[in-house]
């Protein structure tokens, strides 16, 4: 199938207009419900070091994505530049690949995320992989595992959704995710669409100092089971959510790193906190949650007024990290004088 085949069926592609005016709409009512702050507030220099010290992990995480058959320690090896008898060579070249899109992506994170520009890191991505590499994707394919067929991108299409996205009235980290799901759904390319999709929406993370988006091992399965969901229904409600809270990571700092002078933000009316926290706080995630949505405060405004960093509420939360003594005590007395 070709451009001039879809050019000569107006009321097929009538229907199609339709049917993504329809999930548009169903993307709205659903971020309406809920809202996805930036959690973090990073320099430059902090989020290009972040993006670096997690280099390996975030390069083996594409290749998990892609179910590629390799493992941490041999994709660290690879990247020595240490020959690895086990793995194949055509993974070999995806490992390569990878690290030169990431390299590529740090070297231009200031660039205007494009066509182009996406185009530029699928081109490192699938090098030597895909039928052709840094092009849209000219024929019809199909994803392992699910009945939906992405349709044949149309460039015209492609760059008035990415330009509405990009601007949609919404946090720089959900956008980044948003991003992130709309390309693997698209499948814009011949291959390594979701390898292309974590650079693009990393880019718009890193350039905001927004911290770092990466799919760790232990939650893989997860994640490939809201995708295949997320492919069939059209409804990225659910895997957009996993993302913002089980793979965003950030850097932690030391609360006397921290000013306490910040004044205390809260949101939502009085009428949330109507319920009453439990008695006996049991340091979980769940309970901070609890916690901070009974009484209306986002992460941030609660870091600020007890003076930690946005990151030590977010790991806590996140389950990254259990949280200091010290961190925990001003939680638990911010809450108890509320």
């Amino acid at each position: 199938m070709c451009y001039t085949t879809l050019e000569k069926h107006p009321r097929r592609e009538q229907r199609k207009d339709s049917c993504k005016q329809q999930c548009k709409e169903r993307y709205e009512e659903c971020y309406k419900e809920r809202s996805m702050d930036d959690i973090y507030t990073l320099t430059r220099e902090e989020n290009v070091f972040l993006a670096k010290k997690r280099w390996v992990e975030s390069i083996y995480s594409g290749m998990r994505m892609e179910n590629r058959n390799v493992t941490f320690p041999q994709t660290q090896t690879i990247l020595e530049g240490i020959n690895v008898a086990d793995v194949s060579l055509a993974d070999i070249q995806a490992i390569l690949n990878m690290r030169d899109a990431w390299e590529y992506l740090l070297a231009h994170v200031d660039g205007t995320l494009n066509i182009k520009y996406l185009c530029e890191l699928q081109k490192r991505v699938a090098y030597r992989e895909a039928l052709a590499w840094g092009e849209l994707r000219t024929g019809s394919v199909g994803i392992s595992g699910v009945t939906y067929t992405p349709p044949i991108p149309n460039p015209a299409r492609v760059r008035r959704e990415l330009a509405d996205l990009l601007k949609a009235p919404l946090s720089k980290t959900e956008i980044a995710l948003m991003l992130f799901t709309w390309i693997t759904r698209s499948q814009l390319f011949w291959d390594g669409n979701k390898r292309t999709a974590l650079l693009a929406a990393n880019k718009i993370l890193i350039e905001n100092g927004l911290g770092i988006l990466l799919v760790s091992d232990n939650r893989m399965v997860e994640f490939s089971a809201l995708l295949s969901d997320y492919y069939e229904t059209g409804n990225s409600a659910q895997l957009v959510s996993f993302l913002y809270h089980s793979c965003l990571l950030g850097l932690e700092y030391s609360p006397s790193e921290v000013s306490k002078s910040a004044p205390l933000k809260t949101s939502g009316p009085p009428s949330q906190k109507e319920k009453s926290l439990p008695m006996h706080p049991t340091r979980s995630s769940a309970w901070l949650k609890q916690a901070r949505q009974i009484n209306g405060i986002t992460q941030k405004s609660l870091a600020e007024v007890i003076g930690v960093s946005t990151s030590a509420i977010a790991n806590i939360e996140q389950r990254q990290r259990k949280g200091s003594n010290e961190v925990w005590a001003k939680i638990e007395q911010y809450f108890e004088e509320q």
